[in-house]
């Protein structure tokens, strides 16, 4: 269970082969007050994934929410602010107006100019060795 609480559940719609369902899925639930959407996931604001107490789950409506919500998390704890994005060639954080995102969309990886540029090369110097 990786440190999940897991709860024996057979007819939960969420169970899984042995009829277990994570609790965290059932405290999400109950406070929703209905079943969660099917692309749904429950995320753990201290991170702390035995710690199902309705204050630390928010309800994401799928996985690249949830994924933001990490990335954010990330940003925050490295810079002070949610907004800041990590390069993904040298690994430093800047303000997204300095990185070049790949595709216009935060889940794709961002680069400098130049850090884009020394990747482009490394891929390019790998392509013809091969």
């Amino acid at each position: 269970s990786k440190g999940y609480i897991v709860l024996h559940n057979p007819q939960h719609p969420r169970s899984n082969s042995s009829g277990y369902v994570y609790e965290h899925i059932c405290v999400a639930e109950k406070a929703l007050g209905k079943p969660l959407p099917s692309k749904a996931e429950v995320h753990h604001v201290n991170e702390q994934v035995d710690d199902n107490r309705n204050i630390n789950l928010v309800i994401c409506e799928n996985g690249a929410y949830h994924k933001l919500l990490h990335r954010r998390m990330k940003a925050v704890a490295a810079t002070g602010s949610a907004n800041d994005l990590q390069c993904s060639y040298c690994k430093t954080w800047d303000k997204p107006c300095n990185l070049s995102t790949v595709k216009n969309r935060l889940s794709y990886p961002s680069y400098h100019k130049s850090c884009a540029t020394q990747a482009k090369r490394r891929w390019l110097d790998r392509k013809v060795m091969a």
